[in-house]
């Protein structure tokens, strides 16, 4: 299957393809599915663990999506919406073993996602950015004008040569500022 031809097939069809022995079908799932990943791991980066860290993990929660998904089963979701459950567990998963007990975030998170259970409905979805939300809003209330205005342009995917570029600053300035942002979510989200 040429790249071409994989980037226009459905998820089904990948997940199928994929499953008969196409590697390319994963690699197309996986770039179909790079944005989502990095913006579900961004916002939480925030709370002590690096960004790529949480990026690796998130990748690996969508590969489990790929072999776990059954589109047999018609109590699941569609293959989006399982995958982003996949890799949002994954990542809380990782922050809960790295953080403990210790922080509020965590025990935030895990009131408010459901466990994966195999079956997911759009309220659900709902209620899991609806999550997401209320993290990115109490962080960004704890910022001063300039940080709110970094740590915007980082949640939404641009990296610090960009935001300096932006910004007018220099790269030391922005990953200065971001480190400031980090330590006050921490402080923010700790017991």
């Amino acid at each position: 299957m040429t790249r071409n031809g994989s980037d226009n097939l459905t998820d089904q069809e990948l997940l199928t393809a994929y499953r008969g022995g196409d590697k390319q079908a994963f690699e197309t799932l996986y770039r179909r599915y790079e944005q989502m990943v990095k913006s579900i791991a961004r916002p939480y980066s925030f709370v002590g663990i690096s960004v790529e860290d949480l990026s690796q993990e998130g990748f690996l929660g969508l590969y489990d999506a790929v072999s776990q998904f059954d589109e047999n089963n018609e109590s699941e979701a569609s293959f989006k919406t399982f995958a982003y459950a996949c890799v949002r567990n994954r990542i809380l998963n990782v922050i809960r073993l790295e953080g403990g007990d210790r922080r509020k975030a965590l025990n935030v998170s895990e009131s408010l996602d459901p466990l994966l259970n195999n079956s997911f409905s759009v309220e659900e979805d709902v209620f899991a950015e609806k999550s997401r939300q209320e993290l990115l809003f109490a962080i960004r209330n704890s910022l001063s004008e300039m940080e709110k205005a970094v740590f915007d342009y980082y949640v939404a995917g641009y990296k610090c040569s960009e935001i300096a570029e932006f910004m007018n600053l220099s790269e030391k300035s922005i990953d200065n500022t971001l480190q400031r942002i980090k330590t006050k979510s921490r402080k923010l989200f700790s017991v």
